[in-house]
């Protein structure tokens, strides 16, 4: 028979853009050669459509694939599943994987697959008659093969659908449910960039209230809604930690009735000069001073307070917030063009740098974090005056500290 045949049992169909990502997903990946289309088209189906719009078409030279699609069929797993393509992919992956490996070690089994007419080198289809070459499966041990490793398979599936989730709120995403395979793999290719940068909400609160805690004011707003209960002191605690932008001057608002209470945003300058290329040790990990750029920014993108994006090194450049997973290091490093921008804007910045440079401008609306081996490289007099303002703090070897100004 025609391999490429459309032979699936289950319906509906798949919409044929949907269809064709899946299956392009699984040819671009090695050791998938020998799992069918039609068996990977159907375990995606079995698994996306709401069981009570799943209907049949079975041949009885099928029957063989519906019972181990009945072993696959993990219910609970399901309920997370259906209606949600990026979730329902994710399962496929993982039931797609336990099915390579049983084929993989069953040459009888691959053949069976790849000819379920029974005829091994033609284009006849289930409903003719086919004379197999090679010998039967033995469908009851494959079947139990299968049964015993699905429930590994679903919680590995439940397990990655979770990551992804923290993934995507670390990355300041959303709507990965209803995302196809080729955006899925664009979320894991932005997982493993900044997979070693530990930087949840809690965390990057402290790190960065401690930082720009001097900034009077900012741009744009969030609405806090109290009109059905006021905020305990511990829900505002945590506000406070998490939105490190929350100003500590409205902490009263949040607790009125029918207050509004307004979160700052923040531009930020991201140092993309070749040395931003090294790494420094963080919790026995090799970080990329990059990498931790990069996963700040997703982070107060998350948090709704970033503002504009800005990459430089000779020169100043808007990239936009999409755009980050896309800098590369290169050039030398030129605080003072940022410090210039800031100052004519007036908007409150960030310039996040591994700090080897001097500039002489200074405005109250900059606030530079240094990624640092040792300490501080930054020199001039307008340095001097952002240590004494506070508005400067080192990142060194795990802990932020406090330069020391700089002497000619």
């Amino acid at each position: 028979m025609n391999l490429k045949a459309n032979i699936d049992i289950i319906r509906p169909e798949l919409d044929e853009f949907m269809a064709e990502d899946i299956i392009s997903y699984f040819r671009q990946k090695k050791g998938y050669d020998n799992v069918p289309d039609y068996m990977i088209r159907d375990i995606f189906k079995m698994y996306y459509t709401p069981q009570e719009q799943i209907s049949y078409e079975c041949h009885e030279l099928m029957y063989w694939w519906h019972g181990m699609l009945q072993n696959v069929n993990n219910y609970l797993l399901k309920t997370v599943t259906q209606d949600k393509p990026g979730y329902s992919f994710i399962a496929a992956k993982h039931i797609v994987k336990l099915l390579r490996d049983e084929i993989e070690k069953d040459e009888d089994l691959k053949n069976h697959c790849q000819n379920p007419n029974g005829g091994e080198g033609n284009d006849k289809g289930p409903d003719q008659d086919g004379q197999g070459n090679g010998g039967q499966p033995n469908m009851d041990q494959v079947n139990q093969n299968i049964q015993d490793q699905m429930d590994q398979a679903a919680k590995n599936a439940a397990d990655e659908i979770d990551k992804k989730k923290e993934a995507e709120d670390t990355m300041g995403g959303s709507g990965m449910a209803g995302k196809g395979p080729s955006e899925i793999e664009l979320i894991e290719e932005r997982m493993e960039m900044i997979k070693d940068v530990v930087l949840n909400p809690r965390e990057v609160g402290k790190l960065i209230k401690r930082s720009i805690k001097g900034f009077k004011k900012g741009f744009g707003s969030k609405t806090i809604n109290t009109e059905e209960s006021l905020f305990e002191a511990d829900v505002i605690e945590d506000l406070m930690d998490q939105h490190y932008l929350f100003s500590e001057l409205l902490a009263m608002d949040v607790s009125v009735r029918d207050q509004h209470s307004q979160m700052v945003a923040f531009d930020l300058f991201i140092d993309v000069s070749s040395s931003m290329n090294s790494s420094l040790n963080v919790y026995g990990k090799s970080i990329g001073r990059l990498q931790m750029a990069i996963a700040l920014a997703c982070r107060m993108g998350n948090m709704k307070c970033l503002g504009e994006v800005y990459a430089f090194n000779n020169s100043v450049r808007n990239v936009g917030e999409d755009a980050i997973w896309n800098l590369h290091p290169s050039g030398g490093t030129d605080i003072e063009k940022c410090m210039q921008m800031i100052k004519k804007s007036g908007r409150p910045s960030v310039i996040l740098t591994d700090g080897d440079d001097s500039f002489s401008t200074y405005t109250d609306n900059a606030f530079i974090m240094t990624i640092a081996v040792s300490g501080n490289n930054l020199r001039g007099d307008a340095v001097e005056i952002m240590v004494i303002n506070k508005n400067y703090i080192l990142y060194v070897v795990k802990k932020l500290v406090t330069p020391k100004i700089k002497r000619r």
